[in-house]
């Protein structure tokens, strides 16, 4: 059984057929209906001279600077890296106390 399955995506008032997996289509429709949104808002702010290839530009920045953000604060190497300091530091002490 093949679980996946094409979908139209409206993006700035453009259709764009997209193979997906069907597990996959309401975080991708919900990704669709955030960039319409963002476009919106930019579209808003600035003057209607402002071409859709800026928009597009200016909300694919905003998005991809939330997601790095997201990335920075998931990074759990520093926390890993003071754990096991803190655990070599223990450890260290308990074989003095020995």
């Amino acid at each position: 059984m093949d679980d996946r399955f094409l979908i139209n995506l409206e993006i700035a008032g453009k259709y764009y057929p997209l193979t997906i997996k069907r597990e996959e289509e309401e975080l991708i429709r919900a990704a669709a209906k955030q960039l319409n949104w963002k476009i919106i808002q930019y579209r808003q702010h600035f003057s209607e001279s402002v071409s859709i290839t800026d928009l597009l530009a200016m909300v694919a920045v905003h998005l991809s600077y939330n997601n790095l953000q997201l990335e920075r604060e998931k990074d759990t190497y520093p926390i890993l890296e003071k754990m096991q300091q803190l655990t070599a530091e223990v450890e260290h002490y308990l074989e003095e106390r020995k």
